[in-house]
């Protein structure tokens, strides 16, 4: 008789309704404890056409016609799904309450809708409201307490449930995309061998659209002494990758289409920055994140990888010569090039960046990214800016925990100069986020669009869905 898994031990399937492509993702989580390794069950991706990324009709087309082919590529489990809302149509807002008068669930919502209406010219009744506790603060000598606001707006919530139910899934929880990547990577401040006392850590998502900033420390329960990751700071900067690969292709004369898979190929190292033409879209090497499968609305193309999984390839930000070096790094791990594995999640791959913990730089950043005009100077400046700025206020709040390393996700941060260039601002030492890296089974299972083979830094958000809780 053939075993497999009940539907009650599988995740929902996890929807990441990405600004540059949609992913699906579902796994079988850890069985507490440290050991336990999420198993793979179904993985899938699929690239938005160019005709998707500006216009709102045909990018929920896309979505809605994609998310169904993918689900047929997959032997993806049940019907419930857990999903997100792109960061480009969240709002992310802290705020302050008064400690006496934070007690309950309403009178909390109440601060926060007045506070949205007041400050942010938002009506608290045409969107969806959630909110994270991040702890007590004291502002002026008055005690207050720290929250952080997400809000959608019910129009967008309920497009993207239908685009759901049209694929006959049953949505069983939303989350932004903040909350997941502290899920992805919530065992780091769980594992009693990773945990770093009074340390916290600083994610950067580097997406097409938006540029995602999360912050976490470890809580520590008074009365049952358990470690928790808890968010200390989130921020969506509205500026990723689409505005460099815009700038590379008005420098160059190059369509947006050529421009992309440009800077694709030099996040490989297979094109020098100062190409000034770009490769053919089946030029551009299959493991990056199904970079080059382009999904047209009528019909998409599916394609995926069987290799075998070997040793975890992670890229080390450290490389001298500025150039995307890899370093080979198993579970086991050392200590200088590990994926920080355990717990029921994914792993940190790489080496530093950029500058120590104590603040000092450090000497293996390599060459000055700032100088590349294809790096979109002004972008780049603006990210950097609000990302300095971020830290500051974090530091405001809880100086005692300060943050230790950088850990980079999303597509962009293949682009390894660019992370470099962001780690040297911050003064803090940095590695390559891999969330994929302890998910077991991966080489006995074919994703459709993803190279399971290869690091997948983009996978962070789907990755968190599949462990996050229901809440609706």
């Amino acid at each position: 008789m053939a075993l497999g898994w009940s539907k009650s031990t599988v995740s929902p399937i996890a929807i990441d309704f990405g600004a540059d492509s949609l992913k699906l993702l579902q796994v079988v989580p850890g069985s507490g404890g440290g050991g336990g390794r999420p198993r793979l069950v179904a993985a899938a991706s699929a690239v938005m056409p160019d005709s998707a990324r500006c216009d709102a009709s045909q990018r929920f087309g896309f979505y809605s016609q994609a998310l169904k082919l993918l689900l047929k590529s997959q032997k993806f489990k049940g019907k419930r799904a857990i999903c997100s809302v792109p960061a480009y149509q969240t709002l992310v807002h802290h705020l302050q309450i008064p400690r006496a008068e934070a007690n309950d669930d309403a009178t909390i919502l109440d601060h926060i809708g007045l506070q949205l209406r007041q400050r942010l010219n938002v009506d608290p009744t045409r969107v969806v409201i959630r909110y994270f506790d991040v702890g007590p603060i004291v502002r002026d000598g008055v005690p207050k307490q720290e929250f952080i606001c997400v809000a959608v707006s019910q129009d967008v919530v309920m497009r993207y449930l239908a685009i759901a139910e049209s694929a006959k899934l049953q949505v069983v929880g939303m989350h932004c995309e903040q909350y997941a990547i502290m899920r992805a990577f919530g065992h780091l401040d769980q594992d009693a061998t990773s945990r770093r006392e009074n340390k916290a850590t600083c994610f950067i998502d580097f997406g097409s659209m938006t540029t995602k900033l999360v912050i976490t420390r470890s809580i520590e329960s008074p009365e049952s002494g358990v470690a928790t990751s808890g968010m200390g700071m989130a921020k969506t900067i509205h500026a990723g990758g689409d505005h460099l690969t815009r700038h590379h292709a008005k420098q160059a004369g190059l369509s947006f289409a050529d421009a992309r898979a440009s800077r694709i190929r030099q996040a490989c190292g297979l094109e020098s920055h100062a190409a000034n033409t770009a490769p053919q879209a089946q030029e551009v090497p299959q493991g990056l994140a199904a970079a080059a499968m382009r999904v047209e609305t009528e019909a998409m193309a599916m394609s995926g990888s069987t290799q075998n999984h070997g040793d975890l390839s992670s890229r080390s930000l450290g490389d001298a010569g500025g150039h995307a070096g890899t370093t080979q790094a198993t579970m086991s791990g050392h200590a200088d090039h590990t994926a920080l594995g355990g717990g029921n999640s994914g792993g940190v791959a790489g080496g530093t960046a950029g500058g120590n913990a104590d603040g000092k730089v450090g000497g293996t950043v390599g060459a000055n990214v700032g100088s590349g005009d294809m790096w979109g100077g002004e972008t780049v400046e603006c990210i950097i800016d609000e990302l300095r700025m971020s830290v500051r206020y974090y530091q405001s709040l809880f100086p005692e925990n300060a943050i230790d390393r950088l850990v980079f996700l999303g597509g962009e941060s293949r682009h390894t100069k660019l992370c470099q260039q962001i780690a040297r601002a911050l003064r803090i030492g940095a590695q390559l986020g891999d969330p994929m890296a302890n998910l077991h089974g991966a080489s006995n299972r074919q994703g459709t669009g993803v190279d399971m083979t290869q690091p997948q830094p983009g996978w962070a958000v789907p990755f968190g869905l599949c462990l996050s809780e229901k809440n609706l």
